[in-house]
């Protein structure tokens, strides 16, 4: 619905602007009384009020670290995993400690006095015994003790990061398919992703965020006095005054069209009684077209 409100000179949030263009529609005009401008439940720039739970929407962007990624067994050893492998007994001079890549062709480097040994598809423990048996035929080391162990799996790159909410309502987890979060709060998503991934990893724990709030807008209109309107998208950081919404787009632009008054839209169950900030009053309605400021 699109509301009027008669300038009383008190700050408003400006979020309430939000909903002017986002769910405008066909409804009817509302006159704010002077009860409800009075009304002391209001949310005022002195006296504002935290927004509800953010709820996630395209396209917003999300921040998920892996807390805990354990494969279920039997873990298969895939290209992009990193491998920790010992043999304590090596040469002093080169020894085999530490994380070692799987390359894209499957293979670890073990070093120059080593060479490579192909683990792609085996299991840890049979990459273990490749490892003996490579360094064992080619005379390499005598008897070689060898401790293998996954180090971080390829899935953990997949799901740690930045992930783009998709227009369909879903964020994508590579190897691990997509989950649907869209119209949840961060929790929920949280608690939805974690169960998603309990089909391939053991008790998984992840941390989500909202990296990037792009979802939540609100417009302000200026009126160009001839020249045509011109709207201003801004974005919701939950600290906004109709003022600062103002001062974002520009400034209060003086025109032939525009002076004294403007007009405010939003969508109900919103409260329809707010004040205003001095350097917006009361609206008109032109005949056949929309709410516009007006000199």
């Amino acid at each position: 619905m699109i509301g009027r409100t008669i300038c009383t000179g008190r700050p408003v949030l400006a979020f309430l602007l939000a909903w002017a263009v986002c769910t405008a529609g066909c409804h009817h005009t509302a006159h704010v009384t002077e009860a409800e401008l009075t009304n002391p439940s209001v949310p005022r720039e002195l006296e504002k009020q935290t927004l509800p739970d953010y709820v996630i929407e395209p396209p917003d962007i999300l921040l998920i670290d892996a807390i805990s990624v354990i494969p279920k067994p039997p873990y298969r050893v895939a290209p992009g995993d990193v491998l920790l492998i010992q043999v304590p007994n090596a040469f002093e001079a080169e020894p085999i400690a530490g994380p070692f890549p799987v390359e894209p062709e499957g293979t670890v480097n073990l070093g120059l006095a080593y060479g490579t040994v192909q683990v792609a598809g085996k299991t840890i423990a049979e990459a273990r015994e490749a490892v003996r048996r490579h360094l064992t035929e080619k005379e390499i080391i005598k008897d070689p003790k060898v401790f293998v162990s996954l180090g971080q799996s390829r899935g953990l790159q997949q799901i740690r990061g930045q992930h783009l909410v998709t227009p369909d309502g879903s964020v994508r987890l590579g190897l691990y398919g997509s989950v649907k979060i869209a119209g949840m709060t961060v929790t929920a998503a949280r608690a939805a992703i974690e169960a998603h991934l309990r089909r391939y990893l053991q008790a998984p724990e992840i941390s989500l965020d909202v990296a990037a709030y792009n979802s939540k807008l609100y417009y302000v209109i200026f009126d160009g006095g001839g020249s045509g309107q011109q709207i201003v998208r801004l974005p919701v950081t939950g600290n906004d005054t109709v003022l600062d919404a103002i001062a974002q787009a520009g400034g209060g632009r003086p025109s032939p069209a525009s002076t004294s008054s403007g007009w405010r839209g939003r969508r109900r169950p919103m409260p329809l009684a707010t004040r205003s900030s001095p350097s917006i009053g009361s609206g008109s309605r032109p005949a056949g077209g929309p709410p516009r400021t007006t000199s």
